[in-house]
């Protein structure tokens, strides 16, 4: 689900304030849900000429808010009449409420130009021909939610793509240069969602492109593994060898912890109480751990403990 995620939104509780109970706003609310266009249209003429830039942004959104399919149409033609055109949010907030392509393309009319942030929101909720379409515009395929908002996941729209397996749309995004090595906060990249897919269309794809690791974490079964049953025998040995017990380490001197699963996962509780997670992988006595974008080596020295980068943790228990 597309959270509210654009600069520019205003807070539900700030529309909510600017609307009164004597407002000619609660009027037009009522006729949208209502699919009245006359009344409406006698709410606008009454009103357009002295909304300010704010009520016009307000307006349109009850639109997109309250009307659907051919209603909304209607409606913002009817805006169209009277000045009130849409700005770059939008656009946003008409693909977040899945208006149909009628709707954007209405939108896109305005002189509306998408970027980044659009595009991957067309990719989230897999409009992979509104996805195309910015692209040939302009919009900038390597978008991701800058690391510093709360919400940001470090997908990108490539990521959605080959989650949901759609080798066109793979294929269109690489060839407008997006980053086939980009790594989400848990870990995973395009190439590893197609190998949890099992989908080697895209995972041979992506490794053509350019792709330089392996999936997070291995699947045993993967229909992607080289080799024949004796080799997928012996992978699934290495990767998993004795010496290593999943469970909960702590980093000596410190309270920090990790907690590793047999499913590939790993979370942590820093000193501050503070929490995350990622994914891991275990190749002979290498410890690799994929965490918030970044990979870390370490070697594992027994059951208890594994060490790397001035760093010993030990193992705490399960």
């Amino acid at each position: 689900m597309i959270r509210k995620k654009y600069p520019c939104l205003l807070g539900a509780l700030l529309l909510a304030s600017l609307l009164h109970a004597d407002d000619y706003k609660w009027d037009l609310v009522n006729a949208l849900a209502k699919n009245d266009a006359e009344k409406a249209g006698q709410i606008l003429e009454r009103n357009s000429d002295s909304m300010p830039a704010n009520e016009k942004r307000l307006i349109y959104g009850f639109v997109l808010t309250y009307t659907r399919n051919g209603d909304t149409l209607n409606f913002l033609g009817l805006l169209r009449q009277y000045n009130i055109r849409a700005v770059q949010y939008d656009l946003y907030d008409a693909i977040s409420k899945s208006h149909t392509d009628d709707v954007i393309t209405f939108i896109l009319n305005d002189g509306i130009n998408p970027n980044g942030e659009i595009l991957l929101a067309a990719a989230e909720k897999r409009r992979w021909n509104l996805v195309r379409d910015f692209a040939g515009r302009g919009a900038d395929v390597n978008y991701r939610y800058p690391a510093g908002r709360p919400y940001s996941d470090g997908m990108s729209a490539l990521m959605y793509a080959a989650k949901w397996n759609d080798f066109d749309a793979v294929r269109l995004l690489v060839e407008r240069g997006a980053n086939v090595n980009f790594r989400a906060r848990n870990g995973y990249t395009a190439s590893s969602f197609a190998s949890e897919n099992a989908a080697a269309d895209v995972y041979n794809y992506l490794m053509e492109h350019g792709a330089n690791d392996m999936p997070v974490p291995d699947m045993p079964g993967n229909s992607l593994s080289e080799g024949g049953i004796s080799s997928f025998i012996e992978k699934k040995a290495d990767a998993a060898p004795a010496a290593f017990s999943n469970g909960t380490y702590r980093l000596s001197g410190t309270t920090a912890e990790l907690r590793f699963s047999g499913s590939g996962g790993v979370s942590y509780r820093n000193s501050r109480g503070e929490t995350g997670g990622g994914t891991f992988r275990i190749n002979g006595e290498t410890l690799v751990i994929y965490m918030e974008g970044r990979s870390f080596t370490y070697r594992v020295n027994s059951n208890r403990s594994f060490s790397g980068g001035g760093e010993v943790w030990t193992r705490t228990g399960n």
